[in-house]
């Protein structure tokens, strides 16, 4: 198995340096197992932890209580006991060792840097209005019920909490895992704790058995307590443990009935008649048990891609005037041009009238076409130029004058840009190419 991996660890050197998987470019404080299979919460030591709190007492209940069961009763029962506590870290590492639900990151919005995007809108969710915010780490709005995890430093759709038991956050794709784990836990308690009574009993009753052979009274409580501390200890182990788990289980419960998160119940406090996600107590189990796991968003082990820069456009050109005004010019329709070249927006086009003048040059298989547009008055815009300049040199060597143009209206000139086809040259084989 492969060591844990922080964010950032397989970058070597600078930009020129060979990339490595994503798992090994990753930004969030996750940690990662086996070659990117396996993906733990930053505090992932703690998951070790937890599943030593339940692999120590189950070894004593083996060796110890199951083994007066086993004689006493049935093998049975201390078999479901270690079913249930196989069952029980099962989910745990099913839980921690997942994606909860991560969103990807998105390129920084150069509109919401510069202020043209709000923090924060609203949007409708069955009725009911909901506040969605921008995420500034991952650059986009958050979707309802999505949390960015401090801990783990991302978001995470539909957030329920971080569990420092499980080392993770617990999100919308572990969530039903999550439940299995503390439910069998609280299982796991309870029956720990029954059968080690049991055991206590099966110990008083062969006391008692001897004490009537040998024609003595009966034996105390303390001593069939004093002839099994294991059963004892494990007894008293399970009900502390009982009260954290079990508690834990019948709040998950309430927030399963009424479809919501652990951080929208502290948050928000949501009652059931303005709960937008309520759906009744059916459908609401149903949302959370009757589904497929969603799959991942992120595929942790695939290369990564390297972001390269729009390619450069330099068959645009537009005139410091033109940038300024704000005014659309057709080489926008263009596929060459790209998303950098888009004029801002000035007090002109705010005030709803067109540029005085605008001049572009593009560079077209016939050669540079020069577009002059002309402000007439009246919202008329005149074109110029239409022809290339290589034409426009041959006519005037030739004495000849070219065509006037004609006048266009907004709407003719949006997107159109009329190139003239290049003068026929005659081929060795006599015909015009």
């Amino acid at each position: 198995m492969e060591g844990a991996r922080r964010h950032g660890a397989g970058r070597k050197g600078g930009r020129d340096a060979p990339r490595g998987r994503v798992f090994e470019e990753w930004q969030g404080n996750e940690r990662f197992f086996c070659g990117g299979r396996c993906i733990g919460g930053p505090n992932w030591k703690s998951l070790i932890g937890t599943s030593c709190l339940i692999l120590l007492p189950l070894a004593v209940y083996i060796l110890f209580v199951g083994e007066v069961l086993r004689d006493e009763v049935s093998v049975a029962l201390p078999a479901a006991g270690v079913g249930l506590g196989v069952a029980a870290l099962f989910f745990l590492f099913k839980t921690g060792c997942m994606d909860p639900g991560i969103l990807p990151r998105q390129e920084p919005d150069e509109e919401y840097r510069a202020g043209r995007k709000p923090k924060s809108k609203e949007m409708i969710v069955n009725g009911h209005k909901v506040l969605v915010r921008y995420n500034e780490t991952c650059h986009f709005y958050q979707p309802p019920r999505a949390h960015h995890c401090s801990v783990n430093d991302n978001c995470i759709e539909k957030f329920d909490h971080h569990c420092p038991w499980v080392g993770t956050t617990i999100g919308l794709r572990n969530y039903r895992f999550f439940l299995m784990f503390i439910f069998t836990g609280s299982l796991l308690c309870l029956y720990v704790c029954g059968t080690a009574v049991l055991a206590v009993k099966l110990e008083y009753d062969q006391l008692r058995d001897a004490a009537r052979e040998d024609g003595e009274g009966k034996p105390s409580v303390w001593e069939a307590l004093q002839e099994a501390p294991a059963a004892v200890a494990l007894a008293a182990y399970t009900v502390l443990f009982f009260l954290f788990v079990g508690g834990l289980s019948f709040f998950h419960i309430y927030l399963v009935s009424t479809n919501q998160t652990t951080y929208e119940n502290f948050r928000y406090g949501y009652e059931r008649a303005r709960n937008p996600y309520d759906q009744g107590c059916v459908a609401n189990w149903a949302s959370v048990w009757c589904i497929k796991t969603p799959q991942s968003k992120i595929n942790f082990r695939s290369p990564v891609v390297p972001k390269r820069p729009p390619p450069p456009n330099p068959g645009l050109q537009m005139s410091r005037s033109s940038m300024s005004s704000g005014f659309a010019s057709p080489a926008h329709s263009m596929a060459s041009a790209s998303r950098s070249n888009r004029p801002h927006t000035s007090r002109s086009r705010q005030s709803g009238r067109a540029p005085r003048e605008m001049t572009m040059t593009i560079d077209v298989e016939m050669g540079p076409l020069e577009i002059r547009h002309v402000d007439e008055g009246g919202g008329k815009l005149q074109q110029m130029s239409q022809y290339s300049s290589s034409d426009m040199k041959r006519h005037r060597a030739a004495g000849a004058s070219l065509p006037p143009s004609r006048a266009m209206s907004p709407s003719d000139s949006k997107g159109q840009v009329k190139r003239t086809r290049r003068p026929a040259v005659s081929s060795p084989m006599g015909r015009e190419v």
